[in-house]
């Protein structure tokens, strides 16, 4: 056991399911694993708190100040320095007392040229900007060997602290890979203005995350002097008034000539019109993530054109979701929506062009139609899907007959073209009844882990639940989680309806495990006593 703990990895894993005080004690048990244990409490600081109750207890100097009493001495600091500060790798600072920023001064009249933490790699800085801007106490834990930084700015901020701030941002982490900015509605504006100074000494960076900004004109403009770093970008949306509503097309030819990723707040035409007249914008795009911001519903023929075009550009593309944010849905939706207002599969097959889909995703308020034709076009289309969404959570359901719905043998495609299809979330109703007089060859699913059928059970007074878990015991792996999320649930009428239909067949499923799995004992046991036997 001593042996096995002192395997770091696996001290962390351990370390992980208990508190800062508790781990301190196990670190100190046995000197086999006290360094590793040590390094496990230490990698990540989490609250300040422990910072400070190192140097000692505090006590009120003055009304709005901490300090350390007995004060902090050198020696002290000497044997932090010696013992544990070169133990932190990530500092995320969550909360603090105002008050207690006085003893990040203290902390930083000890600190001169050597770094608080020297092997500090990331930064998650979630307390706000001070008014100072370059002065700012989260400058105090910057140096050059930081790669990654993520602040979130709460506090209203004006144009010349995001300034100075970003000065000494890109002056004491020159190197830095990963760059995140959240702020709030007020400071947006101040943010982009501050843009070129914020982005323009981050030279090295790989990844960025920044405001979905109401036009992002700007911001491409900003991310030009990366074009040859940047390979992931993404914006970020926190309140319903808020998203990209304006892209004008990029004049420049190939910008952003090596992104890989992109991650996107904005109606589907702003971009739909964004791509088609930017000359070979990212022409390495290999993931794509678009969130709708329309106040109306997308629809059919903006998701189709959308479609088309990114098929067109981005040949290569690998995960590809198109999204509404279930958070702010559109203002209106129709009760009992009509053939023309939803999409259909006609919608979404020009993405079918794209031969190198593993991951795609494709959400709507409205259902989605799909016949069983439609998904053996589509499992022919990517034998490398891993994961597929078809619109599984709906917000309104449609009106059409049983005849139209997919049930649960429209799965053969995927499980006998998709071999490596992990996550799988469309709406299926629970039955297997076919159409065909001969019965299709069942070829089980490799590696689903997650099957989602969405909620499509009222079309079923009774479910004939023996079949069904006898037809899922075939077709899914016994690791497989069927199970379902809603958005638009908040009185669980929905979920107690799913529920009733689909814990019966989960019943039946592990009954069948059950027995199958007492089977094969018995045949091993059977196996045995007939080799013991004498010949």
């Amino acid at each position: 056991m001593h042996q096995a703990l002192g395997i770091s990895e696996l001290l962390q894993n351990i370390f992980q399911w208990s508190d800062r005080r508790t781990n301190v004690s196990n670190a100190l048990v046995c000197k086999l694993w006290q360094n590793d244990g040590l390094n496990a409490v230490w990698r990540v600081i989490t609250d300040l708190r422990d910072l400070f109750r190192f140097f000692g207890p505090t006590t009120t100097q003055h009304i709005g100040q901490y300090c350390f009493e007995p004060p902090l001495t050198r020696e002290r600091w000497t044997l932090f320095q010696e013992r544990y500060a070169w133990r932190v790798h990530k500092l995320r600072c969550e909360r603090m007392d105002p008050d207690e920023l006085s003893l990040l001064d203290t902390i930083a009249r000890f600190q001169h040229s050597k770094p608080v933490f020297p092997n500090l790699q990331a930064i998650e800085w979630r307390i706000g900007l001070d008014s100072c801007g370059y002065g700012d106490h989260s400058v105090i834990f910057m140096h050059s060997s930081v790669r990654s930084f993520q602040l979130f700015v709460n506090n209203e901020v004006g144009y010349d602290i995001f300034k100075e701030y970003s000065i000494a941002v890109s002056d004491y982490m020159p190197s830095l890979k990963v760059f995140q900015i959240e702020v709030g509605k007020n400071s947006q504006a101040a943010l982009n203005a501050s843009l070129t100074t914020s982005l323009g000494g981050l030279r090295s960076v790989e990844t960025i995350t920044l405001p979905a900004f109401a036009d992002l004109s700007c911001a491409f403009d900003h991310l030009t002097p990366l074009n040859e770093s940047l390979r992931t970008l993404r914006f970020t949306r926190a309140f319903e008034d808020v998203g990209s509503e304006q892209m004008p097309p990029l004049n420049r030819v190939r910008a952003l000539p090596n992104l890989t990723e992109l991650s996107l707040h904005t109606p589907y035409e702003t971009f739909t019109h964004f791509l088609r007249e930017s000359n070979d914008f990212a022409p390495r795009l290999l993931r794509l993530t678009i969130s709708s911001t329309s106040r109306r519903r997308e629809a059919p023929c903006a998701i189709k054109d959308l479609l088309e075009v990114i098929s067109h550009q981005f040949t290569g593309m690998q995960r590809l979701a198109l999204r509404f944010d279930t958070r702010f849905p559109p203002e209106t939706l129709p009760q009992t929506p009509n053939v023309a207002e939803v999409v259909h599969f006609v919608h979404i097959e020009p993405i079918l062009g794209c031969k190198t889909i593993t991951h795609f995703a494709v959400t709507h308020p409205l259902p989605l139609v799909v016949r069983e034709k439609d998904v053996v076009k589509l499992a022919s289309s990517w034998p490398s899907l891993r994961s597929m969404v078809l619109c599984d959570d709906p917000q309104v359901e449609g009106f059409w007959e049983i005849h139209d719905q997919l049930n649960l043998r429209a799965l053969l495609p995927l499980s006998r073209s998709c071999p490596l299809l992990e996550e799988l979330r469309m709406r299926v109703v629970a039955d297997i009844r076919s159409e065909n007089s001969t019965e299709e060859e069942i070829v089980p699913f490799r590696r689903l882990t997650t099957f989602s059928p969405g909620n499509q059970t009222l079309f079923f007074e009774k479910v004939d639940v023996i079949g069904v878990a006898m037809f899922l015991s075939q077709l899914l792996p016994t690791s497989c989680e069927i199970k379902f999320d809603t958005c638009w649930d908040p009185e669980g009428k929905a979920m107690m309806t799913w529920n009733g239909t689909w814990s019966e067949v989960k019943k039946g499923l592990a009954y069948i495990e059950e027995y199958e799995k007492r089977g094969k004992d018995r045949k091993c046991w059977k196996q045995v006593e007939v080799a013991k036997k004498p010949s």
